[in-house]
C-alpha cells in the first residue's frame, strides 16, 4: 500500500520483543494493517474508507469490508495498540511438546558424558514412571492434553508416545551444542575452543613491547652419550616477539636421567630465570611508559613474585611479567571446578603457526619423531626404534669413545640435533614468505629491483652505494615495468631494524636476580685464573681470569688463593660475574680463557693482547706500592742528565747524555769515559784537570 503513508514510525513495532517474535510474512501483513487503520482514521466517511479498501484488496483473506470495519474500532477501542492487528498464532517458535521437553531433554544429555541416545532412554523412563516435569506435568497430563479425555489411565499405555517425542524429533529441537557438549562432558577449558577470540592486531605494536615466553616438549628423540642409556625428548623455553614474530631467545637441554631414575626436565627456577636473563642482557626492554611486557604462564614458565619485583628494580619498572589468567571456574554448581591452568589463548601466536607448530613442521626430517598425539597420529615404528636403540647404547659401551662414533646411531645426537635447530630457527626468522597481519600497515615493507629477467632481485639500498654514474643507470634500470617490486620483511630484519631502541642490562645487574642456583665459588690459582669443572657449562675444566672489569670499566686483579663467587648462565658462559661469597657484592665480570688455534694468527694476537692486560694488572699493585721509589729513581737520573749536559756544554765535548730509562746508567758510563779521555788529553798538554 504504497500510496498509503504510514504515520507510526516502523522502529517502534521493530523494537517490541513480541513483534519480533513474529513470522516474517505476519509482520509484513501488520505493517499493511497498521497503514489501513491510519487510512480509515483520517478518512471522514469510515464505511466508504473500509469499501475503497476492500474493493482494492477484497480478494485477500480479511480484507472485507465488514471486517475492516470491525478491525478498524478494535484496533481504535484498544488506544491503537497495533497487537489487534496482529495473529499471534503465527509466531515465529510454537509451543509444541518437543520444545517444552527441550530443557530438560538438554539437562539429562549433559549429565550423559558420552552419548545423547543413552540420556534418552533414561528421561523417557523417567516420564514413564510418572516423574513430573517442570511446567509440562505427568505423562497422565500429557495423555489428556493429547487426546482430550480428561481422566487418564492407571497405567502408561503400551507403546505410546507422545506427538513430537521422538528420538529424532527431540534431536531436531533440542540437540546440544558443541560448546554444550564440551563444557558439560569435558570441561570448561574445552569449550573455549568454541568461544570466539578476543582478535587482536600488531599494528602500531612496537618490537620489543610484548613477549611470549612457552615451555615446549620437541616431537623427536635424541641420544644424549654418557648421561642416558636411551633417547629422551628435548625441551626448550621459546621466547617470541609478538610485533615481529621473530625468535628473541631460546633455552633447550635434553630430558636427563638421573641415578635413581627420575627424569629432570625443565626448571622455572633455573632455566626459565636463564632465559629471562638472556633476553636482558642480548635483547633488552623498551625503556619508555609502556616497557616491555613478558607474557608467561603458572606453570613451568613462570616466575614468583620475589623475582618478578627484582626485575621491576633492576628495570626501573619498565619489564612486567605476567602470567595471564587462569580458568578454574565450573560451568555450574553442580559440577567441581577443574584444576587451575593459564588460557592457552594468550599466548597464541607463540603455540600456533607462528612458534612451536612452524618449527614442528620444519623439523619432522629429523628421524625419531615420536608425532605430535601418540594416541591419534604416533610414529608406529618408534617403540622397535627405541628397542634397538637401548640395546645398541649397552653394546657400544664396550668400545673406546673414538670408536663408538663409527656406529649408525637411529637417533640424532644431541650436539647435531641442537645445531640443527639453531639453523633451522633462523631460517625461519629470516622468511620472507608469510602473511602476517599488520606488516603493511607498520611500513615492514622492502624494495627490491632487477636488472632484467634473468637477474636475481636486489634491495634498493645497494644502488646507494655505487659510484654515482653506475647508480644513474641501475634507477632507470629498475624503472622500467617488472624490474621493481615490494616485498615483507623477514621477522629478523624488522627486529633488527628496531633492536636499537631497546636498553640492555650488564651482567652484573642480574646477580641478584639469578640468585644462588647460578652461582659457585672457586679460589684464584698461582697462574691467577679460576679452574673448576661443571657439567651444565660443558665437559672438562672451565678457566677464567681473575683480571676482571669492575662495573666502573676500570680493571682489578683478584688476590691469588682466596675464594669468590662466580655466577655464570649455562646460554653465555665467555663471562661470569665475580662477587664476593659472603657478602654478595659485585667486584667485577671475569671473561672465560679460551684455547686458540696456533694456525689462527688473529686468536693468537687476541690471547696475547689479554695476556698483556693480564699482566698489566699483575703489575699495577706493585708498581702503585714502589711509587716513592720510582719517582727517586727517575728524579736522580733526570738530575744527573742535568750535570752532564752542563759539564759537556763547558768542556765543550760530545758528551752522550740519553740515560737508560730503565735504571742502567748505560749514558751515565759513556758520559764519564768520555770525560776522563777529554781531562787526560789536557794534561798531555799541560793544562789543569778540573774532574
Amino acid at each position: 500500500m504504497h500510496n498509503l503513508p504510514a504515520t507510526t514510525p516502523t522502529n517502534i513495532l521493530a523494537c517490541d520483543p513480541a513483534f519480533s517474535a513474529l513470522r516474517p510474512d505476519e509482520k509484513a501483513n501488520v505493517y499493511k494493517r497498521q497503514e489501513a487503520m491510519e487510512y480509515i482514521d483520517r478518512a471522514r466517511s469510515k464505511s466508504k474508507a473500509c469499501l475503497e479498501l476492500a474493493s482494492r484488496y477484497g480478494h485477500i483473506a480479511g480484507w472485507s469490508q465488514v471486517r475492516l470495519r470491525t478491525l478498524y474500532y478494535e484496533w481504535k477501542n484498544s488506544g491503537r495498540s497495533w497487537r489487534e492487528l496482529a495473529n499471534f498464532s503465527k509466531r515465529a517458535r510454537s509451543t509444541s511438546l518437543a520444545r517444552r521437553f527441550a530443557e530438560h531433554y538438554k539437562r539429562y544429555c549433559e549429565n550423559n558424558q558420552r552419548a545423547s541416545k543413552p540420556a534418552y532412554r533414561q528421561m523417557m523412563l523417567a516420564f514413564k514412571s510418572g516423574a513430573r516435569f517442570e511446567g509440562i506435568g505427568t505423562w497422565q497430563d500429557v495423555w489428556c492434553e493429547e487426546t482430550g479425555i480428561h481422566h487418564a489411565p492407571e497405567f502408561y499405555p503400551q507403546g505410546w508416545t507422545p506427538n513430537g517425542m521422538t528420538y529424532r524429533n527431540m534431536n531436531h529441537f533440542a540437540e546440544l551444542t558443541a560448546r554444550e557438549k564440551a563444557a558439560t562432558r569435558i570441561g570448561p577449558r574445552a569449550a573455549q575452543a568454541f568461544v570466539p577470540p578476543v582478535w587482536t592486531t600488531r599494528v602500531g605494536l612496537l618490537p620489543g613491547q610484548v613477549i611470549l615466553a612457552d615451555d615446549v616438549h620437541h616431537d623427536a628423540k635424541v641420544n644424549v652419550p654418557g648421561r642416558n642409556d636411551r633417547a629422551m625428548r628435548p625441551l626448550e623455553f621459546a621466547v617470541l616477539d609478538v610485533a615481529s614474530a621473530a625468535r628473541v631467545a631460546s633455552g633447550m637441554k635434553p630430558e636427563l636421567i638421573r641415578e635413581d631414575g627420575t627424569v629432570e626436565r625443565l626448571s622455572a627456577r633455573r632455566e626459565f630465570k636463564a632465559v629471562v636473563a638472556q633476553v636482558l642482557l642480548d635483547c633488552g626492554f623498551r625503556d619508555d611508559d609502556q616497557g616491555t611486557t613478558l607474557i608467561g604462564e603458572h606453570g613451568t614458565a613462570t616466575l614468583n613474585q620475589a623475582d618478578r619485583e627484582e626485575l621491576l628494580r633492576i628495570t626501573g619498572g619498565r619489564f612486567h611479567f605476567d602470567a595471564g589468567g587462569v580458568d578454574k571456574a565450573a560451568v555450574h554448581k553442580g559440577m567441581f571446578a577443574p584444576e587451575g591452568r593459564g588460557n592457552f589463548r594468550i599466548k597464541g601466536l607463540l603455540e600456533g603457526g607462528g612458534g612451536h607448530l612452524l618449527a614442528h613442521n620444519a623439523l619432522a626430517f629429523l628421524p625419531g619423531q615420536v608425532g605430535s598425539n601418540s594416541r591419534t597420529c604416533g610414529v608406529e615404528e618408534l617403540a622397535a626404534r627405541e628397542k634397538y636403540n637401548t640395546s645398541l647404547i649397552k653394546a657400544i659401551a664396550r668400545f673406546p669413545e673414538h670408536k663408538q662414533k663409527l656406529f649408525f646411531s637411529p637417533f640424532c645426537p644431541w650436539v647435531i640435533y641442537r645445531e640443527v635447530v639453531a639453523s633451522i630457527y633462523d631460517e625461519l626468522d629470516r622468511r620472507r614468505d608469510h602473511d602476517m597481519e599488520g606488516w603493511e600497515e607498520n611500513g615492514w615493507v622492502a624494495i627490491e629491483w632487477r636488472a632484467s629477467e634473468a637477474s636475481p632481485w636486489m634491495p634498493w639500498e645497494a644502488i646507494d652505494d655505487m659510484r654515482p654514474e653506475q647508480a644513474e643507470l641501475c634507477r632507470k634500470l629498475a624503472n622500467l615495468p617488472g624490474n621493481m617490486r615490494t616485498v615483507r620483511m623477514s621477522p629478523r630484519e624488522v627486529w633488527n631494524r628496531h633492536k636499537h631502541e631497546l636498553r640492555r642490562l650488564p651482567m652484573w645487574a642480574l646477580v641478584d636476580f639469578l640468585g644462588a642456583d647460578f652461582r659457585r665459588v672457586a679460589p684464584v690459582n698461582k697462574r691467577g685464573e679460576f679452574e673448576f669443572e661443571d657439567a651444565e657449562l660443558g665437559p672438562g675444566k672451565h678457566t677464567y681470569m681473575s683480571v676482571i672489569e669492575q662495573p666502573d670499566g676500570s680493571a682489578a686483579r683478584l688476590q691469588p688463593g682466596r675464594n669468590y663467587a662466580l655466577t655464570i648462565l649455562p646460554a653465555n658462559p665467555s663471562k661470569a660475574v665475580v662477587t664476593e661469597p659472603e657478602t654478595g657484592v659485585v667486584l667485577g665480570v671475569s671473561l672465560r680463557v679460551t684455547k686458540a688455534n696456533r694456525l689462527n694468527k688473529r686468536l693468537l694476537e687476541l690471547g696475547q693482547e689479554m695476556q698483556e692486560v693480564h699482566v698489566a694488572a699483575m703489575n699495577a699493585p706493585i708498581q702503585e706500592r714502589h711509587a716513592l721509589d720510582a719517582a727517586a729513581l727517575q728524579g736522580g737520573i733526570a738530575a744527573n742528565e742535568a750535570l752532564l749536559a752542563d759539564l759537556a756544554r763547558s768542556e765543550d765535548a760530545e758528551i752522550v747524555t740519553d740515560a737508560a730509562s730503565d735504571g742502567t746508567g748505560g749514558g751515565l758510563d759513556e758520559a764519564l769515559a768520555a770525560m776522563a779521555g777529554r781531562s787526560n788529553k789536557g794534561k798531555g798538554n799541560g793544562g789543569s784537570n778540573e774532574w
